[in-house]
């Protein structure tokens, strides 16, 4: 989730094996409009996620919008809910169907000029991404690939506004070969990697 705490760089892994989607897929999601305060955060919330999907041209998958939700395999959706420090929520790759949504909160819309941005690192935990974990969250499994880089899509900074999150070159190129790895090797130092094949998982 983006939130206004310090994370930093990008870490792998869900537990004890590494999903990623299938190279090449074209995951759709459905645009709940009746899930927001009002129709205008609605429509606004549809463009930015279309924008910060652009931001991610060249990754290993790609998303496209659809009218139906039965046809899609996440919902994008607005909360009422305060949660006071968290812009926005998702989900990773091999979540349960009940749990995929890419959830934008009230904070968010204080911050209309960073929503793309925030979009942008959500959708950069969907691809299989997270913050520097080996740090902040030493309990938890995860798996470093590549280098640190300080422009990652996936840092932030306490007291800066989200509106700093930007993709990097390096964090698809990276991406890129990771998935290439996942493919040809089936693990990554001894973690097992699985491909989420999104034609044979449940929608809604």
């Amino acid at each position: 989730m983006t939130n206004r705490q310090s994370h930093a760089a990008i870490q792998l892994d869900y537990g004890d094996s590494t999903p990623d989607f299938v190279s090449d897929s074209v995951i759709r999601y459905y645009v709940e409009l009746d899930a927001f305060t009002t129709f205008e955060q609605s429509e606004y919330a549809a463009e930015c996620f279309e924008a910060a999907n652009e931001l991610w041209r060249g990754a290993p998958v790609r998303f496209q919008r659809v009218f139906y939700p039965d046809t899609a395999y996440f919902l994008v959706v607005g909360s009422s809910r305060d949660q006071q420090t968290t812009y926005a929520s998702a989900f990773f790759s091999n979540d349960l169907v009940c749990l995929r949504k890419v959830t934008i909160y009230p904070l968010a819309f204080q911050h209309p000029e960073a929503i793309v941005s925030i979009l942008a690192y959500e959708l950069g935990h969907m691809l299989g991404l997270h913050e520097l974990a080996s740090e902040t969250e030493q309990n938890e499994p995860s798996l470093w690939f590549g280098v640190s880089s300080p422009l990652s899509a996936m840092q932030y900074y306490r007291n800066l506004g989200p509106v700093e999150i930007a993709i990097h070159w390096l964090d698809i190129e990276l991406l890129v070969s990771f998935y290439d790895y996942a493919y040809n090797r089936g693990q990554y130092q001894g973690s097992p990697t699985f491909l989420v094949d999104i034609d044979m998982e449940g929608e809604f």
